[in-house]
Parts: C-alpha cells; sequence; structure tokens
C-alpha cells in the first residue's frame, strides 16, 4: 500500500470497501456526520493534488499512477457518503423541519467548505491536465525519433527487431557491435 502525506497527517490508501445500505430516513445528526465525513475526504483528495503536481512536474510516472489509483479510492467512498447526503436532500422539507438553529448553520457552513475545496481540487485538476498535455505534446515525438534511430545499429549489421511489447530502447540494449573477429 502506497503512503502519502498530505499537509496534515499522514494518509494511508484506503481499501475499498463494502457500500454502505442508505437509511430511508436522513436525520439531523446523520446528515451532519455525512457531511462531515464529505469534507475529510475532500480534504484528504485535496491534499493528493499537491503530490499530483510534484509526481507530473518530476515525472514520475509511476509514483502519479500509485496516486489516482488512490484518489479513484477517495472518490469511491465520497460517492457512498454523497448517498446519503443525496437522500438528505430530497428528505430536505421534512428534515429542514427538525433542525436547531446550531444545526443549520453547521450544515451551510460545512456545504460550503465541500464546494470550496471542490472547486480547489477542479482548478489543481486543470492545472495538472494542462501540464500533463504539455508533456505529452513535447514528447509525443519521441517515440518515432527512437523508430527513425534504429537505422544506425541497422548499418553496423546488427538486427534490431522490436516486437509490439517491446521497447525500442530494450531492444538497442540487446543489440550488440561487432568486430571483424566476432
Amino acid at each position: 500500500m502506497t503512503t502519502f502525506k498530505t499537509s496534515s497527517a499522514r494518509v494511508d490508501a484506503p481499501r475499498t470497501a463494502p457500500k454502505k445500505a442508505v437509511p430511508e430516513a436522513v436525520d439531523a445528526v446523520s446528515l451532519i456526520r455525512s457531511l462531515q465525513q464529505q469534507v475529510a475526504l475532500y480534504e484528504r483528495l485535496e491534499g493528493l493534488a499537491t503530490h499530483q503536481q510534484r509526481f507530473i512536474q518530476a515525472g514520475e510516472g509511476e509514483s502519479l499512477l500509485d496516486l489516482l489509483a488512490h484518489r479513484q479510492r477517495l472518490i469511491e467512498e465520497i460517492q457512498d457518503v454523497q448517498q446519503v447526503l443525496d437522500a438528505g436532500t430530497a428528505q430536505w422539507p421534512r428534515l429542514s423541519k427538525t433542525l436547531s438553529d446550531e444545526q443549520r448553520k453547521t450544515i451551510i457552513a460545512t456545504a460550503e467548505r465541500i464546494a470550496e475545496l471542490n472547486a480547489q481540487i477542479i482548478a489543481q485538476d486543470e492545472i495538472d491536465r494542462a501540464a500533463l498535455s504539455d508533456v505529452r505534446a513535447r514528447f509525443g515525438d519521441e517515440p518515432k525519433r527512437l523508430k527513425q534511430g534504429g537505422a544506425a545499429p541497422k548499418a553496423y549489421g546488427t538486427a534490431s527487431k522490436t516486437t509490439k511489447a517491446q521497447s525500442p530502447l530494450t531492444s538497442a540494449k540487446q543489440g550488440r557491435f561487432t568486430d571483424q573477429h566476432g
């Protein structure tokens, strides 16, 4: 399991858990608890954005893939919690009549925090998407240049056979130059 540190604490990649049953009737306490869970998950997701940006800038593809898998698990947890929030939204006319002023303020402030975190995550993802697009544009022609580079070993009499599953760099490592004596 990959471990990432966010600004607040060490975060272990969550394990995918079975989906929770959505209660038929949502009360204020469960709604507030779900909103607070959602904030915690969004904060963890936002914390990973910093790592994501660093991995992209450093060209650390494997670390980036691990991080993206971690993000996916967090998103799945967010979706699970969202089911309870959706049920609360559907029941809002009934539920809103039972709320104390403090509960109402907590719900509003927590929902605003979720929206704020969501906007920050989306903004960072757009920056990272553009950075990845730039990397792809810069290095997009690299495989074509590598294929053209295979002409040099052929000129020296070494066969440079590359299969689809084999990288041109792998076949270049396998090639060897020989002199008249073998």
